[in-house]
């Protein structure tokens, strides 16, 4: 299920291990077609997916944002965001 209006949006499945989502590139390659190529995504707790439709030009600072919010409120993976590529995820510097 996918909620929120933009640029950051949050997909949840069963609320445990909603992070994992990010190594199914067939539920990444359409969004990122239709954002331009460009998303970002991060997952501050295994429970959450964050991402953003990188196609907006506050989608970067708006999703480090909201990560850091959640990584202070007690977030256990930490407050990295990755950007997609055709390769994959990587981590944006």
């Amino acid at each position: 299920v996918q909620q929120g209006e933009g640029p950051v949006y949050m997909l949840e499945a069963d609320g445990a291990y909603d992070a994992s989502l990010l190594v199914h590139p067939d539920l990444w390659v359409g969004r990122a077609q239709r954002s331009g190529g460009v998303l970002y995504a991060a997952t501050p707790d295994p429970g959450v997916l964050l991402w953003a439709d990188g196609s907006r030009p506050d989608a970067l600072s708006t999703l480090q944002a909201v990560v850091a919010q959640a990584t202070e409120a007690g977030g256990s993976l930490g407050a990295g965001v990755m950007r997609w590529s055709e390769q994959g995820w990587t981590l944006v510097e």
